[in-house]
C-alpha cells in the first residue's frame, strides 16, 4: 500500500513539474519574471532558446531579442537590437521603445549573453539595470544566457567609457592595460543573477549524463569532462551530444518567498514539435528519469558478461579475475582442514584440532598431550 502511494505521489510530482516547465517556456506571466540559462562549452543553450522562441512565435506574443553575438536569427521575432558597440543606456532605450509598441498579452526579453553587461564596472550597477528592464512591463519577462566557462574581463572606466562603447573609446595603443582586477569584497556578476533570477536552468550534454549514470549504477568515480578535466588544449571532450540525442534540462524554479520550489532534471529535444502532422513521440520533454536509458540500470550500464577476446584492460581492470577450467578443477579438489576436522565416529569427536609437528616445535608431554 506504501509503494503505491509513493507512486502516485512520484507521477503527481513528475506531472507537476512538467507543467511548470511548459509554462515557462511558453512565458506565462507571473511565471518566472526573470530566468537565467546556464550553459558551457560543451552544451549551448540555443536548443533551449529555440524553444521559448518557437513557443511565443506559435502565441503570436512580442519577442524583444538583445544581440550580443548573435548576427541573425532563424526564427521570426518582433524586434531585433544588436547591441554590440552600444552602451548600456543606449540599449535600454531601445528596449523601452520596442516595449512601448507591443499589443500582445505576453513580452519575452532576450539577452543573448550577459557577460558584455557583467563587465561593466561602478558606477554600473548590474541589479538596478536588471530590475529597471523588468519594471516596464508586468507582462514582460527577461530571459538571459550566462555562459559558465568564460571569465569575466572588468573594463576600466577610465580607459573605456563604457564595455559596450563606440570605437573611437577604445585606446589608441594596444599595449595599453584596460582591464582591472575584480572587487574583492562585492559578489560576483553570477551570485548576483543567481539571487535575482526566479528561475534557473542549466543545460548539460545528454551523452554526458548517460555516462555519468552508468557510473554511478557501476560505483565507478564520476566522470568528469571539458574544462574540468583540466587538460592542456582540451576545451570539448569527444563525448558530447548530437542533435539526434537532446539534452539535459536542469531546472530550479524558487517561490515568492525565495525558496525553491521546483528542483527537477528533464530531456528535451532539439527540435520542438509545433505542427500537429509531426509525431509527437520523442518531440515531447520528458523528465529524465523516465528516459528509457535512466529507467534501468541494466539498460544503461553493460553486460558483466565477458566477451570472447576481451581482455581484464578492456573491462577496465589491470589483471584478470577470471579462472581457466584446469584453475577451477584444482581448486574444486582441494580439501580444507575443517572439512577433515569434522570427520568424527562418536560423540564429541568433531571439530578436533589437526596440527602437524614441525622441527622448530618443543613438545611437553605434560602441557601438550590432549
Amino acid at each position: 500500500m506504501r509503494l503505491a502511494s509513493g507512486s502516485k505521489e512520484k507521477n503527481r510530482q513528475h506531472s507537476a513539474d512538467l507543467l511548470l516547465l511548459q509554462n515557462l517556456l511558453s512565458c506565462q506571466p507571473g511565471t518566472s519574471p526573470f530566468t537565467l540559462i546556464q550553459d558551457s562549452v560543451v552544451q549551448s543553450a540555443r536548443p533551449l532558446l529555440w524553444h521559448y522562441l518557437r513557443n511565443t512565435e506559435a502565441s503570436k506574443s512580442t519577442t524583444i531579442f538583445v544581440s550580443f553575438e548573435t548576427y541573425s536569427l532563424p526564427l521570426e521575432v518582433t524586434s531585433f537590437i544588436k547591441g554590440r558597440r552600444k552602451s548600456s543606456d543606449d540599449i535600454r532605450r531601445e528596449i523601452i521603445a520596442a516595449a512601448s509598441k507591443s499589443q500582445s498579452k505576453k513580452i519575452l526579453l532576450v539577452i543573448d549573453t550577459l557577460h558584455p553587461l557583467c563587465s561593466l564596472s561602478a558606477p554600473f550597477s548590474l541589479a538596478t539595470y536588471l530590475s529597471s528592464l523588468l519594471s516596464l512591463s508586468p507582462v514582460l519577462s527577461l530571459v538571459a544566457i550566462y555562459h559558465l566557462d568564460i571569465p569575466l574581463l572588468v573594463h576600466d572606466p577610465s580607459l573605456l567609457r563604457d564595455s559596450l562603447g563606440s570605437a573611437r573609446s577604445r585606446p589608441n595603443n594596444r599595449d595599453e592595460a584596460s582591464l582591472i582586477p575584480p572587487n574583492p569584497y562585492e559578489p560576483s556578476p553570477l551570485t548576483i543573477l543567481t539571487y535575482l533570477s526566479t528561475t534557473i536552468f542549466t543545460v548539460h550534454s545528454f551523452r554526458q549524463a548517460l555516462a555519468q549514470n552508468m557510473a554511478y549504477h557501476r560505483s565507478l568515480p564520476t566522470p568528469i569532462f571539458g574544462v574540468e578535466e583540466e587538460k592542456d588544449g582540451v576545451m570539448t571532450p569527444l563525448l558530447t551530444s548530437s542533435a539526434d540525442d537532446g539534452f539535459v534540462l536542469h531546472m530550479e524554479h524558487r517561490r515568492k518567498s525565495g525558496r525553491v520550489g521546483a528542483n527537477a532534471r528533464f530531456w528535451m529535444p532539439y527540435i520542438p514539435s509545433l505542427s500537429p502532422s509531426q509525431p509527437a513521440s520523442g518531440d515531447k520533454p520528458m523528465m529524465l528519469s523516465e528516459h528509457p536509458l535512466f529507467k534501468s540500470a541494466a539498460i544503461a550500464t553493460p553486460s558483466e558478461t565477458p566477451v570472447e577476446g576481451q581482455t581484464a584492460e578492456d573491462e577496465g581492470g589491470t589483471f584478470n579475475l577470471e579462472l581457466t577450467e584446469r584453475q577451477r578443477r584444482a581448486r574444486e579438489g582441494v580439501v580444507l582442514p575443517y572439512f577433515d576436522a569434522q570427520k568424527g565416529d562418536g560423540v564429541g569427536q568433531g571439530g578436533r584440532i589437526l596440527y602437524d609437528m614441525g622441527i622448530e616445535d618443543d613438545f611437553d608431554e605434560e602441557e601438550d598431550e590432549m
